[in-house]
Parts: structure tokens; C-alpha cells; sequence
């Protein structure tokens, strides 16, 4: 039903009035009186209260924001809905809301798109511990902190819930069915509202995607992914390729040398401020780690190597060493720390156990540090576990959570899902990277085999994210395939070279499941090296990861704004 009232176009589900093209400024959908917030896109602007806690009847409010973009073509009624969730966790959906807007182009014409920041983050009263936010200081005591002033709630930011919010906003709104599309803790997120509400889901696309029930608590073919991208990446450059020897080879060498002497210097972090920096062991380790965040490691790291070993030119070395270790303070609304440890202590696998009390779970972890160390010598290879662990790069969340409060009763730490709960046969496109070392293509092939009818695609030379990496739209033109006909189509653009590690580059599964700029576009303040201890790395990584994420997703949003293909409902 449709009822045009004034300036307000009212609507169950759509806008739907033929002929009207006119954004009037506010907009009736469902329950929810929306108010126009971004015209040149045709945007509203709403929000719904939802209790913090579902399971009191007291509980305090919080608000969930969201965004609504009815379809253009309003000469017909919209086809569907297509619901987009950012990664992190911690950072906002809306705030990459032309990110997602892009990359489903001409689906808008027949589609609407509700665009929803999970609680905590963003539009949704996002989470701000102070201290924890701006990376000073001790971090386990920030943590500590942030528990402290969270108290009681500390529990009550987890991706069950978060799913909960985001389906009474879609009941809010009249909107039934939807097609999802998630990248990096996005993935995390949709295979629990997969699981939690299969009803409401007509497609999903899974861009990067890790196991919400991960077979390995260290992620460990995230570091191997890392490592044979030096290679790989290598054998796909001419000039690289032509020299002989390895590059892996050459960077062993570097390993032994920086072993004996680490490398000293000034070069330009990520923000070009000159910066002292020592090359050792533990920090090539954590450079190479964030290779999987863009193109930049790969491409400069042999060069670089050799620009040291062959010309005794350190600055290229440290250079890369540089903008890997640069450190940033981002608003909450862009990316909440506190709601990424809130999420990441409650339902990630850790190495001890949240219900023992602190003193347990300090000799738990050091227990499972030991044995790994033994079990797992080569967890880091060539590094020594050692140079890992000393490296502070982001494996799994060690020991971020050990000053984290104890969990409620029903809340098992680790396991958003209980075992019995079964994934839909819903049909699903996991997409992935072949350099991706975030979230490695065989963390996407776990995640495939948990559902029923998935069709895994691996992409060559691409890294984190796949949509937001790929300047020719091989993966936009499939992403946008799949939505309209439920299957990839053709995927002749996908280059020859990326075995899929579980079996052919295209693989449907039949089984059952298994186990940084601001929002205005400023650049961020740099906080230096401010902190200290484990942790501070890890929150490097994160809001670097930010940074190239908005500069990508920005460039990403131009190229398929003016890509031709976008008319012609690829």
C-alpha cells in the first residue's frame, strides 16, 4: 500500500510512486518516520530503540542507527533489499555507506538498500572508552579501565545481539526478505545472523570471510598466507620474476642478518613524519603481517630487500617498517575500541577461560603459550615462535581479555553459536583474495563448508576485501550477477592461478555445516608511539587497516561511479 501525505511518502515496505523522482524530505517506511540525510544518493535517515539488555524488562535504551536508500527506478515497485555490514569489529556501517552504495551500482535501480550500524559503533551510541580509544598508556590497564566503566554491560555488545538489532530494524521497517553482503567481521556477523534468522535472507555474499567456529584458535593460515605471498606475488612480476633465486630466499637472508644486527634508522611512517625505527626480527614479522591490508608489501618488499643486501640502502626497509608501526586516533563513531574488545573477548576463541578467575587465567594462557611453543615450533616459520609472540601481531586476541569481567551465566566465551545451531541452505558467495593474510582463503573455505549450497571464488593478486581491491570489477560484476540471479555466472574474468585450497577455484558445497582519514576526509592526528606493551601493535594494526580501508573504499566508490558497466545492470 501507498499513501502519499504532504512531503512524506508512506510506504509498508517500498517507495513505490510511479513518476515521482523528487526526494521529498522526510519518508514513512514501516513503523519508522525516516528524515532525509543524504540527497545526491536519495538517503534516509532512522533509528529504533532497542533495549541493551533483551532479557530485562528494566533495561536501559540504546539507539540503532540506519540509513534507507529507496530504489531509483520508481516507476515499479523494489525487487528486494540489500542489506551491507562493515567489519572490525567496531567500525561503522554507514561510515562506508558510498563504499556499498558503489559497488551495488545498477542493483539500486530495482533495489532498495537499508544501510544498519550495529550497536556500539557508529550511529548506533558508539562505545567510548577513553583511554582505551586513544591508545595511550598502559593497555592492559586501558582495558581494565574500559571493563570497569562498561561493568555490568560488558556482555551486552556481542554479534547475537547486534543480529537481534539488526532484524528489529527490519521488521521496524516492513522489509522481509534481504540480500546480504558482509566483508571481514561483516562475514562473522552474517553467519550468525545466517544461522539466528535464516527466514529473513534470500542471498548471501560473504567478501573475506573467516569461520565463526574456526577449526585453529591461532588462525595459523592467516601467517602461512602471509609468507607464501612473498613468492607468489613475486612469480607474477616480470621484473621480480627474471632475477632469479627466490624472493622468500632473500628475505631469509634478511632475517639471519637483522637477527645479528637489526637495522637502525629515520624514514617516513604513513603520515610522512619522519620516524626513529629499528628493523629486528619481531617487527619484519609484524610488517609482513599487514601485508594482506593492500599492495604496498608485496610489491616494495623485495626491492627493498635487495636495495639493503645489494647497496647497503636501508631507508626502503625501514620505510615499509615505518608506515606499518604508524599509529592513529580515530573518533568512536568511526571505529570503537572498546566495541571491538567487547565482541572480541566475548565471542572469539581465546586461550584461556573467561569463567576462571584472573590469577587462573594468567597461568592458563602462559600454559598455552608454553605448549604451543612446543607443539607448534614452526607456528611462525621462518620466525622463531618467540619472534611471533615478541612481534605483538594480531593471531588471535592473547592476552587482551584477561582483565575482561567475568561473563553471565549464559554467555559461553567463544561461541556466539551453540553447536547444534545449523546454517541455512541459503544460496551464498564467499569471495577471497589469493594475498588476503587477514583472513586467508582457507579461513574462507571453513567457512563455505558450514553452509549448504556455497560457491567459494578465490581471486589472484587480490588482498583484503576483495570489492574494494579490485580495479577491473571482475568482483563487483559477479557480486552483482549473484544478487540478481542467485549463481556467479560467468567468472571468465577471474585470472588463471589461484587453486582453491580445498579444491577447484569454484566449488559448491553440498554439506551441511561443520564445525585512515576521518568521516569529513581529514587525516587522522598521529598519536606517535604513545603506550607501550602488548597491544599497542594490535591497535596499530587496526586503525592502519582503517586508514587503507577508507582510501581504497573511497577510490573504489569513484571507479565504479564511473564505470559504464554500472548502466547496463551488470
Amino acid at each position: 500500500m501507498r499513501i502519499l501525505i504532504a512531503a512524506a511518502c508512506v510506504l509498508s515496505t517500498v517507495c513505490a510512486s510511479s513518476g515521482v523522482h523528487a526526494t521529498p524530505p522526510t519518508l514513512q517506511v514501516g513503523t519508522v518516520l525516516l528524515t532525509r540525510c543524504d540527497p545526491g544518493q536519495g538517503g534516509y535517515c532512522g533509528s529504533i530503540e532497542r533495549p541493551l539488555d533483551p532479557t530485562n524488562p528494566d533495561s536501559e535504551l540504546i539507539t540503532v542507527g540506519f540509513e534507507f536508500y529507496p530504489h531509483t527506478d520508481t516507476s515499479h515497485p523494489s525487487v528486494g533489499t540489500l542489506l551491507p555490514q562493515e567489519g572490525g569489529p567496531g567500525y561503522s556501517t554507514t561510515g562506508s555507506g558510498d563504499f556499498y552504495l558503489s559497488i551495488f551500482g545498477p542493483l539500486r535501480k530495482t533495489r532498495d538498500v537499508v544501510i544498519i550500524d550495529k550497536r556500539g559503533t557508529g550511529t548506533s551510541d558508539a562505545l567510548d572508552c577513553p583511554q582505551l580509544q586513544a591508545g595511550t598508556g598502559d593497555f592492559q590497564k586501558a582495558v581494565a579501565a574500559c571493563a570497569r566503566q562498561l561493568g555490568a554491560n560488558a556482555y551486552q555488545y556481542g554479534t547475537v545481539l547486534a543480529a537481534g538489532d539488526v532484524a528489529a530494524v527490519l521488521d521496524a521497517l516492513g522489509i522481509g526478505q534481504v540480500d546480504f553482503y558482509g566483508d571481514s567481521y561483516g562475514t562473522f556477523f552474517g553467519q550468525v545472523f545466517a544461522a539466528l534468522y535464516p527466514q529473513r535472507l534470500r542471498s548471501i555474499v560473504l567478501d573475506s570471510a573467516y569461520p565463526v567456529r574456526p577449526p585453529d584458535v591461532w588462525f595459523g593460515t592467516d601467517w602461512k598466507t602471509a609468507w607464501a605471498g612473498i613468492d607468489l606475488s613475486c612469480s607474477r612480476s616480470l621484473s621480480c620474476s627474471n632475477l632469479g633465486g627466490s624472493a622468500s630466499g632473500r628475505v631469509r637472508s634478511l632475517i639471519a642478518q637483522i637477527r645479528q644486527t637489526p637495522i637502525q634508522g629515520t624514514a617516513p611512517d604513513a603520515n610522512g613524519t619522519a620516524t626513529a625505527i629499528t628493523l629486528d626480527a619481531p617487527t619484519l614479522l609484524y610488517t609482513l603481517d599487514t601485508a594482506g591490508y593492500g599492495p604496498v608489501i608485496y610489491r616494495d618488499l623485495d626491492a627493498a630487500t635487495r636495495a639493503w643486501q645489494q647497496h647497503g640502502d636501508p631507508l626502503p626497509l625501514l620505510r615499509l617498517a615505518a608506515e606499518a608501526e604508524t599509529a592513529e586516533v580515530d573518533a568512536p563513531a568511526d571505529f570503537s575500541d572498546a566495541l571491538y574488545t567487547a565482541v572480541s573477548c566475548q565471542d572469539y576463541p581465546l586461550l584461556y577461560d573467561l569463567r576462571a578467575s584472573k590469577a587462573q587465567r594468567t597461568l592458563q594462557y602462559q600454559d598455552a603459550l608454553e605448549d604451543t611453543s612446543l607443539k607448534r615450533p614452526d607456528l611462525f616459520a621462518p620466525f622463531s615462535f618467540a619472534e611471533g609472540m615478541a612481534s605483538q601481531a594480531y593471531i588471535t586476541p592473547l592476552d587482551t581479555c584477561l582483565n575482561w569481567p567475568r561473563p553471565p551465566a549464559a554467555v559461553v566465551p567463544g561461541q556466539p553459536l551453540p553447536p547444534a545451531v545449523s546454517f541455512p541452505s541459503v544460496p551464498t558467495l564467499v569471495l577471497s583474495g589469493d594475498l588476503d593474510s587477514v583472513t586467508s582463503p582457507e579461513d574462507a573455505a571453513e567457512t563455505t563448508q558450514q553452509f549448504p549450497d556455497a560457491v567459494h571464488l578465490i581471486i589472484p593478486n587480490l588482498p583484503h576485501v576483495t570489492a574494494g581491491s579490485d580495479d577491473l570489477g571482475c568482483v563487483t560484476r559477479i557480486l552483482r550477477t549473484f544478487v540478481r540471479t542467485l549463481t556467479p555466472g560467468d567468472t571468465s574474468c577471474i585470472p588463471p592461478g589461484a587453486p582453491d585450497p580445498h579444491g577447484s577455484a569454484v566449488r559448491r558445497q553440498q554439506r551441511r555445516a561443520r564445525a585512515h582519514l576521518t568521516a569529513d576526509g581529514q587525516p587522522r592526528l598521529d598519536r606517535g608511539t604513545a603506550g607501550g606493551g602488548r597491544g599497542t601493535r594490535e591497535r596499530r594494526r587496526r586503525h592502519r587497516a582503517l586508514v587503507l580501508f577508507r582510501h581504497r573504499r573511497r577510490r573504489a566508490s569513484r571507479r565504479h561511479l564511473q564505470d559504464p558497466l554500472n548502466q547496463r545492470g551488470i
